[in-house]
């Protein structure tokens, strides 16, 4: 029996060694987030006739009912104030087409801001990935807006040059007018009416 607790009172040691060392190295500056997120086809519905979606069918084929795999990890750079901090963002994922049996991979680095308002705390990036699709690897553009407290996201993700675009969207886009007026009052200092 006291072979026991001997044992337990050193596990309950070294695991607080572990969380108290974890605390000192660990970099608080450092944010990783991962998302699982399904196509918006309702939305990608709406935009079938919009010439952003004009090679849909020739890159990605069927792109209803995908899936978007993405990590996000956001590294502080800069505060600009104290609603505005800057984050160099490293994010990698893939896009898994259902109906066509494919996935996709993409890594890609940029710039997220973090933008503090009314209690809430929102990240927006937009990042250029190389990625692969059905008829050759060209650079894609994913807009990435998330607020971790809810766990809201939306992403866009743009693929080709212009007349050659195709368009997903994923996740619900979650911020209002409202909302986009007083995230660009703190980026730009004014309102965008």
């Amino acid at each position: 029996m006291k072979k026991i607790q001997i044992i337990f009172g050193i596990a309950i040691a070294l695991f607080a060694i572990v969380l108290i060392s974890s605390g000192f190295t660990g970099n608080k500056n450092n944010n990783t987030y991962k998302f699982n997120i399904k196509s918006n086809d309702e939305l990608l519905e709406q935009f079938k006739s919009n010439s952003l979606t004009v090679e849909n069918n020739k890159k990605f084929g069927k792109e209803k009912q995908s899936q978007l795999v993405l990590d996000v990890e956001l590294q502080k750079d800069e505060e600009i104030s104290p609603e505005m901090t800057f984050y160099n963002g490293n994010i990698s994922g893939k896009l898994k087409l259902k109906e066509e049996k494919q996935f996709f991979n993409f890594t890609g680095k940029d710039v997220f801001r973090e933008v503090k308002y009314d209690d809430r705390t929102v990240y927006i990036g937009s990042v250029s990935v190389q990625l692969k699709n059905k008829i050759n690897e060209e650079e894609a553009v994913l807009s990435i807006r998330f607020e971790p407290e809810t766990k809201k996201i939306d992403v866009a993700l743009t693929s080709g040059a212009i007349g050659e675009t195709a368009f997903i969207p994923f996740g619900e886009a979650f911020l209002t007018k409202n909302d986009w007026d007083q995230i660009n009052e703190i980026i730009y200092g004014e309102s965008q009416q």
